[in-house]
């Protein structure tokens, strides 16, 4: 797994979460960034060929661990471009931690804050 960066980012904050294979080329990924004081993540995907190995679950599992006393939120949308989102999706990222927020569609973890 490796966290990068962008160096030309335009937002803000911006984080780079990549699994690749051994010759360099992304096969899984997830990008978090900081809007209006609320970090989402996005861009969650993994290449055809390498789904059903786990690299979803390893690229949020990074995700959610470099964020432990954030509250990520996950806008869900369809496969196909549609206002619906895929219910096996949901399941997917529900079973990472996501719960369901308000708003359809959209899924939210709650941190896990450590008082000393």
């Amino acid at each position: 797994m490796k966290r990068e960066t962008p160096k030309y980012s335009p937002i803000a904050r911006q984080d780079v979460f990549r699994i690749s294979d051994g010759d360099g080329n992304p096969i899984a990924e997830a990008i978090t960034d900081v809007r209006h004081g609320v970090r989402w993540v996005s861009n969650v995907w993994v290449k055809d060929g390498h789904r059903g190995n786990g690299l979803g679950r390893q690229v949020l599992t990074a995700v959610t661990a470099a964020y432990p006393h954030e509250t990520l939120y996950l806008l869900v949308r369809a496969y196909d471009g549609g206002i619906v989102p895929d219910e096996d999706l949901i399941v997917f990222y529900e079973s990472a931690g996501f719960t369901r927020a308000a708003v359809p569609g959209i899924l939210h973890r709650i941190a896990i804050v450590c008082h000393v």
